[in-house]
């Protein structure tokens, strides 16, 4: 999980420093274009430096987690980290405590769809069904048995 330090200043105050994780033999890239490589590695050290417990864009504007960066953030880092533990907690933490654009609210299912095609596993989507279908709105046309399957032969997630 993420490590923290706290740093004590010579001043009546302290700070800590808050960093999830990076390991390196967990991805690779090289190619013949010096260009690519820089682009490359600009990507891995953004992903790498801005991971703290939660996925964010901006750790010093953002306290929190938003749906939309678990779109962008997570699905940078699931691509480049074995680890599926910080997507997760990220992913539960916005389907449970959903943010204020309504538009970003709707990402959850996705995110729900994100964790399955990442881990092959449905139990983050199936814990948080209700939350999805309810932040979505559209609880008529995909009630929530049809997540499982149901007789009208409609799937959700």
């Amino acid at each position: 999980m993420a490590l923290a330090k706290t740093i004590y200043l010579p001043l009546p105050c302290c700070a800590t420093q808050v960093h999830y994780p990076w390991y390196e033999t967990d991805t690779a890239f090289a190619s013949s274009n010096t260009t690519l490589n820089a682009v490359w590695e600009l990507s891995r050290y953004t992903l790498e430096a801005a991971s703290l417990d939660t996925y964010t864009d901006s750790n010093t504007r953002e306290r929190r987690p938003y749906e939309a960066d678990g779109i962008i953030a997570a699905t940078g880092r699931l691509m480049l980290q074995r680890d599926f533990l910080w997507p997760r907690h990220s992913h539960a933490w916005v389907i449970n405590d959903p943010t204020w654009p309504v538009e970003w609210q709707q990402i959850s299912a996705f995110l729900g769809w994100q964790d399955y095609m990442a881990t092959g596993q449905p139990d983050l989507a199936l814990a948080f069904t209700e939350q999805m279908y309810g932040v979505v709105g559209f609880r008529w046309l995909f009630p929530p048995s049809s997540c499982s399957g149901s007789s009208t032969g409609r799937r959700g997630l």
